[in-house]
């Protein structure tokens, strides 16, 4: 008999903290968090890319990053670490000091506008911009994510980037609602909305 699987559902990695000895590294970037899992969401799998490879203690050659498997109690998965070396591939399994996963809380009612990622109350390129800021520079996590997720597939994206280029100056569009005037999101995902206040 398979375990209960209540509760899961899609997962992302949206910031990541580690601590090894004499290095610390946080980041926020789409291109350095990674995520993988089986089929239902099961035995997720987050890797952490650093800037630069860092030397650790009691591991041969250089460390690229660490893959951190979940936790999942109802499958018998205990948690776990391995550092990537520089080709990526797992080289030594460790023991996390400490793991948290923290559930998304969803955004409510609170109203925005489709595109308009900083909060200005119109659509242009600033969004795009602080969007792609975001993604390949590690910039500030724009305040209504929901706003930003431009093409509204539940996660941010160059593609989003891409939507909101394409609807601001190629006459695309228009974007998924709330798009003619502000109002809550019609689809249901994880992304939130606490940067600014709800639209006019």
């Amino acid at each position: 008999m398979l375990p209960s699987l209540t509760g899961t559902g899609p997962a992302s990695l949206v910031k990541a903290e580690v601590a090894l000895e004499g290095f610390r590294h946080e980041t926020t970037s789409y291109w350095r968090l990674v995520y993988s899992a089986s089929r239902h969401n099961q035995a997720p799998r987050y890797w952490v890319l650093f800037p630069e490879p860092v030397t650790v203690p009691g591991i041969e050659g250089p460390v690229r990053g660490v893959e951190v498997q979940a936790p999942e109690p109802a499958l018998g998965v205990r948690g776990a670490m391995r550092y990537l070396d520089q080709d990526l591939e797992p080289c030594c399994r460790s023991e996390p000091v400490a793991y948290r996963r923290e559930e998304l809380k969803p955004a409510g009612d609170r109203a925005f506008l489709r595109g308009d990622a900083d909060g200005s109350g119109r659509r242009d390129v600033a969004d795009a911009v602080l969007l792609l800021a975001y993604l390949f520079q590690e910039g500030p996590v724009p305040g209504c994510a929901k706003a930003a997720d431009a093409d509204d597939d539940g996660r941010l994206g160059d593609g989003d980037a891409i939507a909101l280029l394409l609807h601001a100056f190629a006459g695309r569009g228009p974007l998924p609602e709330p798009f003619a005037s502000c109002g809550a999101d019609p689809t249901v995902d994880r992304l939130e909305c606490l940067g600014f206040e709800d639209s006019p």
